[in-house]
């Protein structure tokens, strides 16, 4: 029965542990990689995955993209940052050839905090907002590119809570990369972690009984 208490006890406090909201910077500069269809990160035990792509067409004189391109740009990241790369486009998220887009999309959900940018000059502007497959749900547009930008002083909570972003150019002008992001994870619901405690203990107890009938 001691046996059985403690590992209740270690199982309510690991699951008040996973509770708690846990705040990420993912660093994209100092590196120089191979352009890829996608690249993955993870810290602790969240993952995000970048991936790019253009608006959609429908996006040159229309202040609203709605839709994302997929498998027309790779993701390349050099000292800089991450940006979206596609012949004859260059490396950064820029609204030459085609409005670039990168999706940042993680494996929980979380509240996106704030981005820094990198190779910045005065005329760079961006477009953010939530993913929902090729459906770009715009929040915030000609937006002026700061260092850093904090996400929270043009959205709502809501707005920038979920598990897929998108951060691209707007204009022929703008020309930049992504060079790190901060986002908290979502703590994981109270019944949830209740249950997991709940399924925890009983497999305690359907252990001892077991050894007891051995």
């Amino acid at each position: 029965m001691r046996k059985l208490i403690v590992g209740l006890v270690a199982s309510v406090g690991i699951a008040l542990g996973a509770s708690q909201a846990n705040a990420v910077t993912f660093n994209f500069t100092g590196s120089n990689e191979p352009d890829s269809v996608s690249k993955s990160f993870t810290i602790d035990d969240l993952t995000v995955t970048v991936t790019a792509g253009t608006f959609g067409s429908n996006f040159l004189g229309n202040p609203n993209p709605s839709n994302i391109n997929f498998n027309t740009r790779l993701v390349d990241q050099d000292p800089n940052g991450l940006g979206a790369d596609g012949f004859p486009d260059i490396d950064v998220v820029d609204g030459s050839l085609g409005n670039d887009v990168l999706v940042f999309t993680f494996s929980r959900e979380v509240v996106f905090d704030e981005i820094t940018f990198g190779a910045v000059d005065g005329n760079d502007d961006f477009a953010f907002g939530s993913v929902t497959g090729n459906s770009f749900l715009r929040v915030v547009n000609f937006e002026d590119v700061v260092n850093p930008t904090s996400v929270g002083g043009f959205t709502t909570l809501a707005q920038r809570t979920g598990t897929s972003f998108g951060i691209g150019a707007i204009g022929s002008n703008d020309n930049f990369t992504v060079a790190s992001i901060s986002v908290t994870a979502v703590p994981l619901p109270p019944a949830l972690l209740l249950l997991g405690s709940a399924l925890v203990g009983l497999g305690f107890m359907s252990r001892r009984r077991r050894q007891a009938a051995a």
